[in-house]
């Protein structure tokens, strides 16, 4: 009983705290979407938002229902305990009383010393004795098991009761989430409907945003270029250098030792799946790939990296020790800083202050700039992108899941 109780625990811990963690989420979107509305701002950009707050609150009424589920299976499993608590407390009562109703026609018969005294073999004197002794402690023992299941029987019941209370409390909240649930779908179709109204404009701003897209994954393409020829002219020096040092000597040239950029590569992708977020506070609504436009049909969005929604200050934070490679402002992106990982780079776009410098060392959690917000559309959002050599990975692959 108590292993099912502490099992039935850990269950309900472990859904409590992803029901509050989706709660949060659900907090945090709908601040974002205040500070776009603030703005009075029907955009792409708020139905995203809006988007990401039904899929968050999907999954709270999936989560409770879980949770009812869990506490179904509970319930009945402790109606089965109390049924047989009670059932072993009547049988233990029994036995009890037909000891008790023995031991008093006994005692009616005879006092319990003059069996004890009137046998001349001493043998038998002690077995006597030794059978009232026991007797007395089996009545003792009868009375202990009494109270030990009546005090199971009790916690069961108390434990009942909290977990039909648990149940009807999960079934309310499960309504409410469902009710607001298809408010927010209703309100995601009114402004899905506005937008679309204004498709002339939205498909303008959807090929610019691409245009830039193409334009820095041009840039960052030609810094790795860049970097890799500096390496290589570097690389060539340094061999030469060996060469000659190797004739003079008359020895063999010695064989390079592994670049360090090569070993803070293979550190960097042994923490797939656990590196830090490059913002404190931050909804991912803007998912890498090639995805379906949020407003037309037949009409798709590729991206090379995530954008992050933010409140405004957010900083942005390095995800993994290495070197700034580049500091530059582009059209679309603002301030953008990437950083190399030896063979890996991560890149933050749309910053509205730079705190780092080109050749820059930085450390994990280590400052970066902070987000730029959009004064007129109340929009927040970091564009990060994380590079394997020049082939774009998905962000979230990399990310640690919250």
């Amino acid at each position: 009983m108590l292993l099912a109780g502490q099992v039935f625990s850990q269950s309900r811990s472990a859904l409590e705290k992803k029901r509050k963690k989706i709660e949060n989420d659900i907090k945090y979107t709908e601040s974002l979407l205040k500070q776009t509305q603030q703005k009075q701002n029907n955009s792409v950009d708020a139905l995203q938002k809006i988007a990401a707050g039904i899929e968050a609150r999907e999954q709270l009424v999936l989560t409770l229902g879980t949770e009812i589920t869990v506490l179904d299976s509970s319930l009945a499993s402790g109606r089965r305990e109390s049924l047989r608590l009670q059932q072993l407390l009547e049988r233990q009562k029994e036995a009890y009383s037909g000891m008790v109703r023995a031991a008093f026609v006994q005692r009616r018969r005879q006092s319990g010393l003059i069996p004890i005294l009137s046998s001349p073999d001493p043998g038998v004197l002690l077995r006597r004795r030794q059978y009232i002794e026991r007797m007395a402690r089996l009545r003792q023992q009868k009375v202990q098991s009494i109270q030990q299941t009546n005090t199971h029987l009790t916690f069961q019941l108390q434990q009942l009761d909290t977990m039909r209370l648990q149940k009807h409390l999960a079934l309310s909240e499960q309504q409410i989430q469902a009710q607001r649930l298809e408010q927010e779908r209703l309100r995601k179709e009114a402004l899905l409907l506005q937008l679309k109204g204004k498709e002339k404009e939205l498909r303008k701003r959807l090929a610019r945003k691409q245009e830039e897209s193409v334009a820095l994954a041009r840039k960052i393409e030609g810094i790795i270029t860049a970097e890799l020829k500096a390496a290589r002219t570097r690389d060539e020096k340094a061999a030469k250098v060996r060469a000659e040092e190797a004739k003079a000597s008359g020895t063999k040239a010695p064989i390079p030792a592994t670049p360090e950029t090569v070993a803070l590569g293979n550190d960097f992708s042994s923490n797939r799946g656990r590196l830090p977020w490059p913002v404190k506070h931050g909804l991912v609504t803007g998912k890498f790939g090639i995805h379906p436009h949020p407003v037309f049909q037949h009409v798709t969005i590729q991206r090379d990296g995530v954008d992050i929604s933010t409140q405004r200050g957010e900083k942005a934070l390095a995800v993994f020790r290495g070197e700034v490679s580049a500091v530059f402002t582009l059209e679309g992106y603002q301030n953008v800083v990437i950083v190399r990982h030896g063979t890996f780079l991560t890149v933050y776009g749309n910053l509205e202050q730079v705190s780092v410098r080109k050749g820059q060392a930085v450390k994990i959690g280590e400052v970066l700039g902070t987000v730029f917000m959009d004064e007129e559309d109340g929009k927040s959002a970091l564009h990060f992108r994380v590079m394997n050599g020049q082939t774009p990975e998905n962000p979230q692959t990399w990310m640690v899941k919250k």
